[in-house]
């Protein structure tokens, strides 16, 4: 036997026996050399066993011509009789044991069969010897394994990482390593249970491949790993592990080229949005180590099928492929998969009913060793062919042209049935096909064609099979379904096969199916018109309704008194009043769904008259078609308070100083109504609770008549009495009585308006006041002088008597001018008086001649007009300087030889005027000329502030 090119040895000593070895080389002074316990692997092998071959390679027992030669087991590693090793050695050729042509030395196996080689299996083997360091020693072998890998792109055997193992085999009872008597030398341990001196171990080539164990086509080898762990009698611990692997020198990799299957596996086609059920088709996968012929087929293994007469027959339901090629997956690591399907029908195409059904798949090969069949393999598939799925459900809500909805999905086009049940209908059971046997009969049944795959609806009005709306409440319904499909599980040999006419829902989907259409009506708004601020009024007409009908309904709206009885109503505001034939469908008006309607009220009976003040009910009577008959009318009341005849917002204001101001009391109407307004002297009081007042005090001022509603009156009072003289400051209380027009239906405004309306003039005021007097045009100087007329301005702050007098500047002035006397002046006005610098024939200054020359004071004087001795007065006055007469803007151009001489001037008024021209060095400085000193005199009349020029040529 060849030995192996490499042996790789691992010897690890534990720390102790570390220790004891230190030890003893110190101790000896390393004089002597050290020895070790030894075990290693001296040859691996794949062999078989060739005579009388099982098949299944569990009879490679070790025996090869050897130590101990049986001659049993013949070796592959390296086969030279083909003339190809690397056709011949190593191989596992076949799936399954196979008979075959005797070759070579291969006798007949069991039961006649020629399980030559090559077959479907290898002995993997592999011998070990040890080594003691002295005698007597003796050491078991403690663990002895072997790791298959595969050969791929770098592998390295001895490197698990680049040769990771797919499959460990363990060996038991390995044996021991023992040598009694002398020196030590390499010892052969035997196979306890083969007496042989190889350990081997079979393998047809199969491992775990995701979790199901298969082959895949490719080159193999093993690492043989023995390890042990002992102490010896001595106390010499002994810790050793050592591998090896297959191939080595003159070897050859198992080559596996079989006709496998495996990953098969089946999935359904999911059927559904929110809840998936498995639907046909159902797809097969799996992998073929090669490429093979391929046979998939199906039956039926369901019980509930099974005949009385084969019970333990599989009827063949249908052949999906029949010897159909189909690929390998590829050498060393191929992932090709392949796929099949089946659609859940027969062989006839008729849909088979639900059930558990098996798939069979077979597949072979042939090439120059013969043909290949492959181990079948199968795979359970439960069908269930027509489902409902994805049951999901919409109430039938409040709008009239609401449905209710039901959708679902059908894994199969299909007859679809839907039946509703009352409220609270239960079901013997759901687990049925076809029509459920309920507590209660259907009040709607549903049939519909639908296809499958898709979303599909039932919709369903809330009406029962007569077209009355049913309800409101949570209604049962069930939902199945049937398609045509008719067939049988006949075959030969067997009666009474399983047979069908259609294929149904396995299970009746039931849930509940709302119909909550409620109220026609939900709420009613009623409110009033308001106005005011100081209060603010409410409870005035017109009346507002407001409602939003979910569906189009018959509505009536009665007003009620409070005690709500048929007898009590006062007005109907909408419909027809109610006779003793009208039902509430025929007395109601329509009015539509999902839009605000709004019904007024303007306050008045069905006489047309005004209703009096109070708490009043709505009656809103609705009747809606769309509701069943016990739910068909529906009355939803609301409280009104009442009271229309109000006055509000009383303002008032106080007569102030301005020129223009007037008191005013304003208010506001809820009705056009008639009013009084009365103002009294200021010491009158006036007691609310009785209204209307009746004074016996005669009214300083009153005013009544029609005034208009929701609209702000204001009454002015001037603050004069009813004599027109103005009244004095002061708080003058006043009634505000409201009532409704005509005699007919009298009512009164419910608030009693009173108070207060203030006179505060104050003390009457000049707001200006200016005196000016006339100046004239300079022609000849730039003197100013003051000359009359005297303009006087002024303006008052309210309506006054004014006079305008000019009075001596005297401790106890004298009046020489009355310019105005106790004139109406109106307020915030400017006005302009003139004194032309006159008396007025009074007793100081009688006549209407000029004053005398000097200083005046003009003044002003303004009295209210008022009969009061408490009327106010307010004086001005300005210090004026008065002469009348004066001769100013003189200038004197001297004789000439071409000029003569002028004299220029102007006189205040027109008078008559005398120049005189004396001799030189003349002083007149009395009243009489000197004598002999008047050379020429220039008398004459002249006009009054114009320029005058006299003239004298120089002669007497």
């Amino acid at each position: 036997m060849l030995k192996m090119a490499k042996l790789h040895l691992v010897a690890i000593m534990k720390n102790k026996f570390l220790a004891l070895l230190c030890a003893a080389a110190l101790f000896a002074g390393f004089s002597l050399p050290v020895r070790a316990q030894q075990l290693y692997i001296t040859n691996m092998d794949v062999q078989i066993d060739h005579t009388n071959p099982s098949g299944y390679c569990d009879d490679v027992q070790g025996l090869l011509n050897g130590a101990i030669d049986l001659g049993d087991e013949s070796t592959v590693a390296f086969v030279r009789s083909g003339g190809n090793v690397w056709q011949d050695s190593g191989l596992i050729e076949f799936e399954r044991p196979t008979s075959k042509p005797i070759t070579g030395d291969c006798n007949v196996g069991p039961a006649g069969a020629n399980y030559c080689y090559p077959n479907s299996c290898l002995g993997l083997c592999a011998s070990i010897e040890c080594v003691v360091t002295s005698t007597p020693t003796t050491f078991g072998i403690d663990d002895m394994t072997f790791e298959i890998f595969k050969f791929g792109s770098g592998t390295n055997p001895l490197d698990p990482s680049s040769s990771p193992p797919i499959k460990t085999i363990s060996l038991y009872n390995i044996g021991t390593c023992s040598q009694n008597s002398g020196t030590p030398v390499p010892q052969q341990i035997y196979n306890n249970t083969t007496g042989g001196a190889w350990f081997c171990a079979a393998w047809d080539g199969s491992y775990n491949l995701n979790g199901i164990f298969g082959k895949t086509n490719g080159q193999y080898g093993f690492r043989a790993k023995v390890t042990t762990r002992q102490t010896t009698a001595q106390g010499t611990s002994i810790d050793i592990e050592q591998t090896s692997a297959y191939p080595g020198q003159n070897q050859i990799p198992i080559q596996i080229n079989v006709t496998n299957i495996h990953m098969m596996r089946s999935s359904p086609t999911p059927v559904g949005n929110l809840t998936k059920v498995a639907a046909q088709p159902y797809n097969i996968l799996y992998r073929l180590t090669k490429d093979a012929t391929v046979t998939i087929s199906v039956f039926d293994t369901d019980q509930s099928h099974r005949s009385p007469a084969c019970p333990s027959i599989m009827p063949p339901v249908r052949t999906i492929i029949v010897s159909q090629p189909r690929s390998g997956e590829g050498i060393p690591d191929g992932v090709l998969t392949n796929g099949d399907f089946w659609d859940g029908r027969n062989n006839r195409g008729s849909i088979v009913p639900p059930g558990s059904y098996m798939a069979r798949l077979e597949a072979s090969s042939n090439d120059q060793w013969g043909s290949d069949l492959a181990w079948p393999t199968t795979i359970q598939i439960s069908l269930d062919p027509l489902q409902v799925t994805d049951v999901a459900v919409k109430p039938l809500g409040v709008s009239s042209t609401d449905m209710a909805n039901i959708s679902y999905m059908l894994t199969e086009s299909a007859t679809v049935f839907i039946a509703v049940y009352p409220p609270g209908t239960t079901f013997t059971t759901t687990n049925v096909s076809g029509a459920p046997t309920a507590s209660a009969a259907p009040l709607f049944t549903i049939r519909e064609q639908k296809e499958g795959r898709k979303t599909a609806y039932s919709y369903w009005d809330g009406r029962d099979s007569s077209g009355y709306p049913v309800c409101d409440g949570d209604y049962v319904f069930a939902i199945w379904a049937e398609l045509p499909s008719a067939g049988n599980f006949d075959f030969t040999g067997c009666a009474g096969a399983h047979s069908w006419a259609n294929v149904q829902t396995r299970s009746v989907k039931v849930g509940v199916l709302p119909v909550a259409r409620g109220p026609v009506l939900a709420f009613m708004a009623p409110s009033s018109t308001i106005i005011g601020s100081s209060p603010s009024a409410a409870g005035l007409d017109p009346f507002y309704f407001r409602y939003t009908p979910a569906r189009d309904a018959y509505i009536r709206l009665n007003i009620k008194g409070m005690g709500g009885l048929a007898g009590d109503i006062v007005r109907t505001v909408v419909g027809s009043p109610m006779a003793a034939d009208c039902s509430d469908h025929l007395c109601g008006e329509v009015r539509f769904a999902n839009v605000v309607n709004r019904e007024m009220w303007d306050g008045k009976d069905n006489a047309g008259n005004y209703v009096s003040s109070g708490t009043y009910l709505a009656e809103l009577i609705t009747v809606d078609p769309f509701q069943c008959s016990t739910m068909k009318t529906s009355t939803m009341t609301a409280l009104i308070p009442l009271n229309m005849f109000r006055a509000v917002d009383l303002r008032t204001a106080p007569l102030l100083s301005a020129s223009s101001a007037t008191s005013y009391i304003a208010f506001q109407l809820s009705q056009p109504m008639y009013i009084e307004l009365k103002v009294y002297p200021p010491n009158t009081v006036i007691n609310p609770s009785i209204w209307p007042p009746t004074l016996s005090t005669t009214p300083v001022y009153s005013v009544s008549g029609m005034r208009p509603g929701r609209m702000t009156i204001t009454e002015p009072w001037d603050g004069r009495n009813s004599s027109g003289i103005m009244s004095d400051d002061g708080r003058y209380p006043f009634t505000l009585v409201a009532r409704s027009s005509g005699s007919h239906q009298v009512m009164y405004a419910t608030d009693k308006l009173y108070g207060y309306v203030d006179i505060s003039r104050g003390q009457i005021g000049f707001t200006s006041f200016d005196v000016y007097p006339t100046i004239p045009i300079m022609y000849n100087s730039s003197d100013t002088i003051n000359l009359p007329p005297y303009g006087i301005e002024y303006s008052v702050t309210r309506q006054s008597s004014v006079s305008v007098q000019a009075v001596t500047m005297d401790v106890l002035p004298q009046v020489f001018a009355d310019v105005v006397a106790g004139q109406i002046r109106d307020g915030d006005t400017l006005y302009k008086d003139v004194w032309d610098g006159r008396c007025t024939d009074t007793t100081a200054c009688p006549g209407y001649g000029y004053v005398p020359a000097g200083y005046y004071n003009l003044r002003v004087v303004a009295q209210d007009i008022s009969s009061s001795q408490l009327a106010s007065k307010a004086t001005v006055q300005q210090t004026v300087e008065v002469y009348p007469f004066r001769i100013y803007d003189l200038s004197i151009m001297p004789l000439t030889v071409d000029n003569p001489a002028v004299v220029s001037y102007q006189v205040s008024e027109p008078m008559k005027v005398v120049t005189k021209i004396y001799k030189p060095g003349t002083n007149p400085s009395g009243p009489v000329d000197p004598v002999n000193s008047l050379i020429k005199r220039i008398v004459g009349i002249r006009p009054a502030r114009a320029q005058i020029s006299e003239y004298w040529d120089g002669t007497d």
